[in-house]
This record gives C-alpha cells, sequence and structure tokens, in this order.
C-alpha cells in the first residue's frame, strides 16, 4: 500500500478530524496554534495501476496538497467493467475535506477511468458490509468448487466414450458419403447406384444386394 500527502483544508464531509490551523497575531507576531475540527469526507475506487502515478499527481495539484491518498495493489487481474479485458488494477481512498474538493476528486476520477463503490462513513455499518462480502466471497468460492468438481466428474464421463463417439461418427460418415453418389429416381421415388464389379463377382454381388434388401425391408 501506498499514501500520498496531507495538508491543511476545511469544509464539510464524512469524518471528524481535528486539523491544525493558526493566525498570526499582528502585534506579538504568532500568538499560537488554534485547533479546528473539521470533517473529513472520502471516495473509494479501483483504478488501473498504470495510472495511478498520474492520478495521484493530478489529485494533489487538483486539490493543493489538501488530500490523503491510499493505494493497494489488487492481485492478480481484473475484469473491467467497460472493456471487458482484464487488466491489473489498484484499490484507491483518496480523504478530502469539503465539497469544492470532493467536485475535484470525481472529476478526476472520471476523467482516469476510475471505478468508484460506495462505502458507508458509519463504522458499524463499515464492518457489517465487510462481513457480507466475506460472506459472498465464501459463497462464491464454494460454488466456484462445487461447479469444478462437477466439470470434471462430466468430462471424466465424456472422456470414456469419446473413442466409440468417433467410430459411430466415422461410420456414419462413410454411409452419407456413399449415398451422395446415388442418383434420385423421382418418378419411381428411389435412389439409384451405377457402378461395376468382375463379371465373375456378378452372382455374389446380386446376392448382397437380395440380402441387404431383405435385412432392411427396401426395393431394389
Amino acid at each position: 500500500a501506498s499514501t500520498s500527502g496531507w495538508g491543511g483544508g476545511g469544509g464539510e464531509s464524512s469524518m471528524s478530524t481535528p486539523f491544525l490551523g493558526g493566525s498570526a497575531d499582528a502585534e506579538t507576531g504568532f500568538r499560537g496554534a488554534e485547533h479546528k475540527a473539521v470533517r473529513l469526507g472520502f471516495v473509494t475506487g479501483i483504478v488501473a495501476q498504470e495510472r495511478v502515478p498520474s492520478f495521484e499527481r493530478v489529485l494533489f495539484r487538483a486539490t493543493r496538497g489538501n488530500m490523503f491518498l491510499r493505494t493497494a495493489a489488487v492481485d492478480g487481474t481484473v475484469s473491467d467493467p467497460g472493456t471487458g479485458e482484464r487488466v491489473a488494477k489498484t484499490v484507491f481512498i483518496v480523504f478530502f475535506a469539503g465539497e469544492r474538493a470532493r467536485a475535484k476528486v470525481l472529476k478526476i476520477c472520471e476523467a482516469f477511468g476510475a471505478n468508484r463503490y460506495p462505502f458507508p462513513e458509519d463504522i458499524t455499518r463499515q464492518r457489517q458490509m465487510n462481513s457480507e462480502v466475506n460472506a459472498r466471497l465464501r459463497e462464491l468460492h464454494t460454488t466456484i468448487e462445487a461447479s469444478s468438481v462437477h466439470r470434471d466428474g462430466l468430462l471424466a464421463q465424456v472422456g470414456s466414450s469419446v473413442a466409440d463417439w468417433a467410430s459411430q461418427v466415422r461410420r456414419d460418415k462413410a454411409v452419407y458419403h456413399a449415398l451422395n453418389l446415388f442418383s434420385v429416381d423421382v418418378t419411381h421415388k428411389c435412389l439409384v447406384a451405377e457402378g461395376w464389379c468382375p463379371v465373375g463377382a456378378n452372382a455374389r454381388v446380386q446376392a448382397a444386394l437380395v440380402a441387404a434388401a431383405s435385412r432392411s425391408a427396401a426395393q431394389t
């Protein structure tokens, strides 16, 4: 994880944190530091890893350093909601003070194609969301594992029959290849085959045709 610096600022947002503000007295030069409580806002989301350095610089310049950025790289790649491609991503959270700073941060996030995700301000709600997300992750992991087991079993079952199926397909293709050599007699609504055979085998061919016709109840 990495962080970016913070400068002073004011405004209203979500988290109460004291900032140090000072005022110089015209007569004494410096009268002392005055603490003023402000509420910090934050924006959370995810952005492409290659854009993180420029994203951080633009945030710093736009807010004049009045922000605090924390990032953490995501393990592996993530499917981008816009393009569907799997790219390396980085999770970020930006703290700031004031609505003007919020507007700037939101515009910068949009310009860099960052995907923002809502995150509650209440600590109790944050813990509840964390528990819900972890429960969903466990459920998804269980579902994926069960699907993998089912897939492996199905593929093993199919694999044992592939050789028989391939042999059957080859026989069917051979039959249809032979049928494609026939011509169609529209008048008698039948297929006519023409060929040649040795004169000495004529009797055997005739007997084979009669036997085949008898088995298939076809007309020859």
